[in-house]
């Protein structure tokens, strides 16, 4: 079967009340998270056993119109009524293999004509597991649709209660998000310390190697970032310079610079 004849039966497939029944249908447990790309492959018919994961499909569009699952345009595609678009996104820069990252991204999803918004988090990272399989993607919260001043309240308040922003590599916050890089700063500012704290502290001990600096960038809605599944992972150079004008991104709106040797 051809890539377009896939995307068709996947659009086909897709049953778009379902889907939202799946993901809201129960309380959000700590331990028992909806898993989005499972409850994704069941509605499209997927068998992950004999077919693998939707994450390893070549799912990521190079057509247009361009989609992706780890942007979350992937469902709006499947079916307009869907919306779901990234937030916020952190990504790790690995201090031993250099060519590789690690990501999170925050997304708001909501769906015309329900009366539910979901928060979402897509998390990767080399060390999970081989290829696209090590992907977490999970409903972190549902909650009922509000303003975009609620909606935007609920969001900053996920995002506050994160930890560990301090070992990022670079971070970018999305405008329609309206959260201040100075307020983002102020409210990570402790553990940037702490980290700067720690560092200057290997470096006299000879431990520490100097690495990129903390960088955090302001995004318009429209920017597309080449985070980790838009390239392929076996081949370690094809790893985007991320800081770079290429990306799209332009100059970062704050940079925190670690102590260097």
């Amino acid at each position: 079967m051809t890539l377009d004849q896939t995307i068709k039966e996947y659009k086909e497939n897709f049953n778009f009340d379902k889907f939202y029944k799946s993901l809201t249908g129960k309380k959000i447990n700590i331990y028992d998270k909806p898993d989005v790309t499972k409850i994704l492959e069941d509605n499209l018919g997927i068998d992950r056993d004999n077919e693998g994961s939707i994450i390893d499909a070549n799912i990521n569009y190079k057509k247009k119109p361009y989609i992706s699952i780890e942007d979350g345009s992937v469902f709006g595609f499947l079916d307009k009524r869907i919306n779901c678009k990234p937030v916020l996104i952190t990504i790790t820069k690995d201090q031993v293999l250099e060519d590789q990252h690690g990501f999170k991204v925050v997304l708001l999803m909501s769906f015309k004509g329900k009366d539910k918004n979901l928060i979402l988090t897509f998390n990767y990272h080399p060390s999970y597991a081989e290829g696209y399989s090590g992907v977490i993607f999970n409903v972190e919260k549902i909650f009922t649709q509000k303003s975009s001043k609620k909606t935007n309240e609920e969001l900053i308040n996920f995002i506050k209660k994160q930890t560990g922003y301090e070992y990022e590599s670079f971070i970018f916050i999305y405008k329609s998000l309206n959260y201040k890089v100075k307020d983002f700063v102020k409210h990570i500012k402790k553990g940037l310390d702490s980290e700067f704290k720690r560092k200057k502290e290997y470096l006299a001990d000879g431990s520490y190697d100097g690495e990129r600096d903390f960088m955090i960038f302001l995004l318009d809605d429209k920017v597309r970032i080449p985070y980790a599944l838009s390239f392929d992972w076996d081949d370690f150079y094809q790893a985007p310079d991320l800081s770079h004008k290429e990306a799209g991104v332009g100059q970062p709106d704050f940079i925190f610079k670690w102590p260097k040797k």
